[in-house]
């Protein structure tokens, strides 16, 4: 390497609301000094606006929809077909890839950057069948491929018959804050409640577990977009136990979560093979901010658990499972078991469950593949 590099990134979310692996990623590469800038090509969806002020290093490119309907289908392709002419423009060194759904954009370069990284922070198995297609034809000229379940991503290229070159794995705990850090609260001064951070629907995500009878009396808070399409919205405001705040800004999200005893963490399992196999980044920034998740038996979920006992681990993902660990998880709010946990989370933090260790292993591969 002669010379810094330029990084183009494309993601196929507005950044500062979730999957903050992208922008984590983006602002440490940009800071590196290897590096001679960074942009982030985004999509403009309507219920995410840019965040004011945010504190990141690299640029941030966002894509008019044009009053497409947004994440349908024509909404994508506008978008793969816009990024791609940003692409042939820049002449980027390095192009990164988050997330399936721009995947194809590859297709549309008139000349192959330097380096491709694709982060396959999505289960590839999920797609469409043209960006299956996109996968099958390209994955294996990707010069990096980084995911955060080695499980799933075997999955994937089994289902598609195609094999990467060369993998890097990382865990999906970047906050959706960073960089900035929300101070970790003690456990004496919490607030009574168990957390909600995520998309909210009876099948996908067991909305309707939060309206159990036998849990009126726990107060819980939510942050996310609402599926409502059988009345889940009215029934969660009709709860007097239950607040939900929408989307809101990252660093007001985080800090929700550093004040709270507990955040639920649990996908259906029954979406998908990655779905099981891949906790949630909210599962491991909540370890990292010393709030105790209450989680589905999710292997990963389970790894860290019975590694560093940080946190509550449901038997399934039944209702009846839910109100039991959510019944034990208050019953400790309070108590020196409960401040131990918390303690724990920190001990889960030095050692490894954090962004930084993450990152510098990353760069370290993405250096070397450039």
């Amino acid at each position: 390497m002669t010379r810094p590099l330029k990084i183009l990134g494309i993601c196929d979310v507005s950044v500062g609301y979730g999957s903050p692996e992208i922008a984590a990623i983006m602002h440490d590469l940009a800071n590196c000094d290897w590096v001679s800038g960074a942009q982030l090509i985004e999509p403009d969806e309507p219920d995410r606006p840019p965040i004011p002020n945010a504190p990141h290093a690299f640029q941030i490119r966002r894509i008019d929809g044009t009053g497409l309907p947004p994440q349908s289908l024509s909404w994508t392709r506008h978008f793969v077909a816009e990024s791609a002419k940003i692409v042939n423009w820049e002449s980027p060194d390095i192009l990164i890839i988050f997330g399936g759904a721009v995947f194809a954009s590859l297709a549309l370069l008139k000349k192959r950057p330097k380096c491709i990284i694709y982060f396959a922070y999505e289960q590839i198995a999920d797609l469409p069948a043209e960006t299956l297609a996109a996968h099958r034809a390209l994955l294996p000229d990707m010069d990096l491929v980084v995911t955060p379940s080695i499980r799933r991503l075997i999955h994937d290229a089994t289902l598609l018959d195609v094999w990467p070159r060369e993998v890097h794995s990382i865990r999906n705990v970047a906050d959706v804050a960073y960089p900035h850090v929300p101070s970790v609260q003690s456990a004496d001064i919490r607030n009574a409640e168990i957390i909600w951070c995520g998309s909210l629907d009876r099948t996908r995500t067991f909305a309707g577990h939060f309206l159990s009878p036998e849990l009126s009396d726990i107060q819980f808070r939510m942050f996310g977009r609402l599926r409502d399409l059988d009345g889940l919205g009215a029934a969660l405001a009709a709860a007097p136990n239950i607040t939900h705040h929408g989307l809101v800004d990252a660093v007001t999200l985080s800090s929700a979560v550093a004040s709270a005893a507990y955040s639920v963490v649990w996908w259906n399992p029954a979406n998908s093979f990655g779905h099981l196999h891949l906790a949630s980044n909210r599962f491991f920034t909540a370890i990292q901010l010393g709030t105790p998740p209450l989680c589905g038996p999710h292997p990963q979920c389970l790894e860290v658990a019975r590694r560093f006992d940080c946190a509550i681990v449901m038997d399934d993902w039944s209702r009846d499972a839910f109100i039991a660990a959510a019944r034990r998880a208050m019953d400790m709010f309070g108590t020196d078991a409960y401040a131990a946990m918390v303690s724990r989370c920190a001990d889960a933090r030095e050692h490894g469950i954090n962004w930084p260790a993450q990152s510098r292993g990353l760069a370290t591969a993405i250096k070397a593949a450039a």
